[in-house]
């Protein structure tokens, strides 16, 4: 681009309030070009996030939202709901190439490699003890009116909504004593979540499917930026890469870890903690009723203890 010729007849001409416009905005437009040299498009493969109940949805639904309309993906990304991924009945390479899962399972992941077996995707695995705590709070506090009846009727409301009997299994956690709720959670999250993350988790890296990063929810805590890093480089990057691509990607990886860092909980403003998912005063009581279950070796704590072992937690009955 000619820039100093620009500048030079910029100079030469602005005599008049006409031209001093004229040239003023050439100049930004030359200069915003130089500065915007960020690629339209870097991905080729279908991203897929494969999350788990309370394994931090509205976290990676975040991430996505910093890819869409951006580096060759598209502008809305799907979402597969829990209930959808239960029936099967689905195609898995759809007219998207950004897709979020709501869970995942052995013959969920066999029947998305054969439909598209070129994807990218990132798995996130959860500590089931602390799953359940969450769950079980986050559950409790649910409301018919507010995060179902209010929110479907919202047109402004574009984020997840709760299906209606988890919902309904809100309400009843209120009518109960909070051990009595806790344990019916327990089996709950034992035979529904568990099960499938446990199965997926040791499916994805006993066949080494390079394709996959598989994430603990909890690195996010312990390093939010070497994990985002770590999410972003596996979404873009590739082997095959040359010097100048993946100079051009590690520049963008850059600016998306930066960018992903307002959703850190750990550099939220007080006004943002008060947004968070669930009461921490509600969660510490229900994790010390929760740790006095495991000291009673309660077969459901057991149960959770186990398939955290599985997962690759320090964590044993």
């Amino acid at each position: 681009m000619a820039l100093p010729h620009i500048r030079a007849r910029y100079d030469h001409d602005t005599k008049t309030p006409q031209m001093f416009c004229l040239w003023s905005a050439l100049l930004l437009t030359a200069s915003a070009i130089q500065i915007n040299t960020e690629p339209d498009v870097v991905n080729t493969s279908p991203v897929f996030f494969f999350l788990h109940r309370k394994a931090g949805e509205f976290l990676n639904i975040h991430l996505i939202d910093l890819l869409k309309g951006r580096y060759g993906f598209d502008k809305d990304w799907k979402m597969v709901e829990w209930h959808t991924i239960q029936a099967g009945a689905f195609s898995h390479c759809q007219d998207a190439n950004l897709i979020f899962y709501q869970d995942l399972n052995p013959l969920t992941l066999d029947k998305i490699m054969q439909d598209c077996p070129n994807f990218r995707a990132i798995h996130v695995r959860r500590d089931q003890v602390d799953t359940l705590v969450s769950n079980y709070v986050y559950t409790k506090n649910l409301t018919l009116k507010k995060d179902y009846i209010d929110k479907k009727h919202d047109p402004s409301f574009h984020g997840m909504l709760e299906p209606l009997d988890v919902i309904m299994l809100g309400e009843y956690l209120k009518t109960v004593p909070q051990l009595q709720g806790i344990k019916d959670t327990c089996w709950a999250d034992a035979t529904l979540l568990g099960p499938p993350t446990v199965s997926s988790y040791l499916k994805i890296k006993t066949q080494q499917m390079k394709q996959i990063l598989q994430v603990r929810f909890e690195d996010f805590a312990e390093d939010f930026d070497a994990t985002t890093r770590a999410v972003f480089e596996h979404i873009f990057y590739n082997e095959k890469d040359t010097s100048a691509q993946v100079a051009t990607k590690r520049a963008i990886v850059d600016n998306l870890v930066k960018k992903a860092q307002e959703y850190d909980v750990s550099r939220t403003t007080d006004s943002m903690a008060e947004d968070h998912i669930s009461n921490d005063d509600d969660k510490k009581a229900a994790r010390e009723r929760v740790n006095l279950l495991i000291e009673e070796k309660d077969p459901c704590l057991i149960t959770l203890l186990q398939q955290n072992r599985q997962l690759g937690y320090n964590t044993v009955p």
